[in-house]
């Protein structure tokens, strides 16, 4: 009888993300779920960089733990990377497979041991002469023991990384002309139900500012039959950050669905920035060699601080 096969694992995920284009550290969390009720016995991962063009994964792996035991008790349930330096804006491919104890996998449930003699092809009860087999002398069940489950499918997932050194921001910081801005008081108690004399709304709110970029792609060069044509887009990140509240869009259309982004932050320690996949939005929209549709508006609506440094 062929060894059950392990279930597949299911709900990869990169730093608690799934398939994540934004991956800005070294080591990042490789995590994955083992369905079913049987526990993890071995497991093995396999990372490789991705092929832009095609998605296809490339040899050799950047990381190939190979069969790797689950010790007792069982580790934490991630696994940090430890492979080859990933490299800055590049996409990778990643996979795992798992193998299972073999209680709770296919494992046949107590019962009494198989029959042997008459009984096993409907010949009746055994005579005197061929008494039926039972316990062994010791006592033993006479039954096989269940073999160890088949390792699972893989199971696939992607993940990119971003900058991942200060070297690799080579975009100067872009600075609008800045508004003064009055820091808040502090509110106490007593003040928030006391009776204030607020300025008037233009005096401390100010408009959003918006940054307009024009991208002229058309001088990227075609190859082959093409030649006369833009090489086509295979693969485009926006990076974008900003000293406060930031809404990015490409020709008018909005790049993510975030609102309010980045979020909290404490301006005074670090500046976040977000990535967005935009290969689609600067797609090309003729097919000539004029290239007008290689011409594309990134707008930025930038909004103040509350406070200033």
């Amino acid at each position: 009888m062929s060894a059950p096969a392990s279930p597949t694992p299911a709900r990869l995920t990169v730093d608690h993300q799934h398939a994540p284009i934004g991956v800005a550290v070294h080591e990042p969390v490789l995590a994955w779920q083992v369905p079913g009720a049987a526990p993890a016995t071995a497991y093995e991962v396999e990372v490789r960089r991705r092929d832009a063009a095609t998605g296809e994964p490339l040899d050799p792996a950047v990381w190939a733990t190979g069969r790797v035991e689950v010790p007792e008790p069982p580790m934490r349930p991630w696994l940090p990377y430890a492979g080859a330096p990933l490299v800055s804006d590049a996409d990778y491919t990643w996979r795992v497979r798992v193998w299972t104890s073999a209680a709770g996998a296919g494992a046949r449930p107590d019962g009494p041991a198989p029959i042997d003699g008459p009984e096993a092809i409907g010949a009746g009860a055994s005579d005197a002469s061929s008494p039926a087999p039972g316990p062994d002398a010791a006592g033993a069940d006479a039954r096989p023991a269940a073999p160890e489950p088949a390792p699972s499918d893989w199971a696939v997932s992607t993940f990119s990384t971003s900058l991942l050194e200060a070297a690799d921001v080579a975009s100067p910081w872009v600075e609008p002309a800045q508004t003064p801005v009055e820091p808040e008081p502090p509110v106490s108690f007593e003040t928030l139900f006391a009776p204030q004399d607020r300025p008037p709304a233009g005096d401390h709110l100010h408009p959003v500012k918006l940054v307009r970029q024009e991208l002229d792609l058309s001088a990227r060069a075609g190859t082959g039959p093409d030649a006369a044509l833009p090489a086509p887009i295979i693969r485009a990140r926006l990076y974008v950050s900003a000293q406060g509240v930031i809404d990015a869009s490409i020709d008018g259309t909005p790049v993510g669905d975030t609102v309010l982004a980045p979020g909290w932050t404490s301006y005074h320690d670090y500046t976040e920035f977000e990535v967005h996949d935009v290969t689609g939005l600067l797609a090309d929209t003729v097919d000539s060699a004029d290239a007008v549709g290689s011409r594309h508006t990134l707008g930025l609506r930038l909004a103040d601080l509350p406070t200033t440094a």
